[in-house]
């Protein structure tokens, strides 16, 4: 049954086979995150966002995008309690401010990764909020434009 709109799910593993047993069983088996989470999504009429090393991003329509925090850009301290909840909040904050859903997710998971690199080992999620402002600046956000003009 479709979600009210916009809606974004942000599961880990295990809370993506809750939400979706039959899939949760196919991914255990090892079939493709990207086609399990890309049904998810138009299942839910969501997007749908399973967090992992290789985050999978999918809407409704099909569309799907990966952000690999990997190698140089891994942040294995996000494996923390309440990291998703952090996340969330970040989704929540993009799409109250009228981001649609599938950039909401996408532009979260990137601060979210990148505040965690920022902090580095010994992160708990309490640490994340405070990095973000230094992820925009560094974006050049909020920077004063010509004429005096705030950024966006």
């Amino acid at each position: 049954m479709p979600l009210a709109t916009p809606a974004v799910l942000t599961p880990h593993e295990g809370e993506f086979a809750r939400l979706f047993p039959d899939l949760g069983d196919r991914l255990a088996q090892g079939e493709s995150r990207v086609d399990l989470v890309r049904e998810a999504a138009a299942r839910a009429g969501a997007t749908v966002l399973l967090k992992g090393a290789v985050t999978v991003i999918a809407e409704p329509s099909g569309a799907v995008w990966l952000h690999a925090a990997v190698a140089e850009e891994a942040a294995p301290w996000l494996a923390t309690a309440g990291s998703g909840d952090v996340l969330a909040g970040l989704i929540a904050g993009l799409l109250a401010r009228g981001f649609p859903p599938g950039r909401a997710a996408r532009t979260a998971v990137w601060l979210h990764a990148d505040a965690a690199r920022r902090f580095g080992p010994g992160l708990i999620a309490e640490d994340l909020p405070d990095r973000v402002p230094e992820c925009l600046r560094a974006l050049g956000v909020g920077a004063k434009r010509k004429g005096g003009a705030e950024g966006r």
